[in-house]
């Protein structure tokens, strides 16, 4: 079969690659689209968690001082309760700490309507796996290689610093008890003489 001098295949040819080319192009800037949009998520993930654990913080260190203060001001009229103009001025003291502590801890407290610290956590986590995914398939450039591993690497530093500190204060407490305890066989041992009958 002979062919036809109005055939004009290399122009379609060219035009097929031209459409699948264009079809990559488009695919491949939605995916950057998608990448950018979901380091963004993850960013904002980030900082709602970071405030989230410091309102936490904050409300549990107001509330420790309010109950620290309630106990204070118990103990004080409890020990001086001979002496009302001695307790009374101590009372009224721990009362206004007690009253701006709980005020800061009921101001510092999270709304209630937000997602959770945990629905958070695992929020972020899930974003982070997918940006790392998405990351992998489009082939990065360096730049951009180096800030996928930084932020990799500074979430398994924060894991580390958090394990080590967790096992530093056990540490100490075991070494706390270890001492004390020696200190109080040394101090039995050593104590006064059984008296012998003569």
């Amino acid at each position: 079969m002979a062919r036809s001098l109005d055939d004009d295949a290399p122009r379609r040819l060219s035009d097929a690659d031209d459409q699948l080319s264009a079809e990559q192009r488009q695919a491949e800037a939605d995916e950057h689209s998608s990448l950018r949009e979901l380091r963004h998520n993850v960013r904002q993930t980030e900082r709602d968690l970071t405030r989230r654990r410091r309102r936490i913080r904050t409300m549990g260190v107001a509330l420790a001082v309010a109950s620290g203060a309630v106990l204070t001001g118990l103990l004080w009229t409890v020990l001086t309760w001979g002496s009302p103009s001695r307790f009374l001025r101590v009372d009224i003291t721990c009362a206004v700490v007690a009253l701006v502590s709980g005020a800061a801890a009921w101001i510092a407290a999270p709304p209630r309507r937000q997602l959770s610290l945990a629905q958070l956590e695992d929020m972020l986590a899930t974003n982070r796996e997918a940006l790392r995914f998405l990351s992998a398939l489009i082939h990065p450039t360096l730049k951009e290689r180096r800030s996928l591993y930084r932020e990799d690497v500074a979430g398994v530093i924060e894991q580390h610093r958090t394990d080590s500190r967790r096992y530093r204060f056990i540490h100490n407490m075991l070494q706390m008890a270890l001492f004390a305890s020696y200190r109080n066989a040394c101090s039995s041992t050593t104590g006064t003489p059984s008296s012998t009958e003569e």
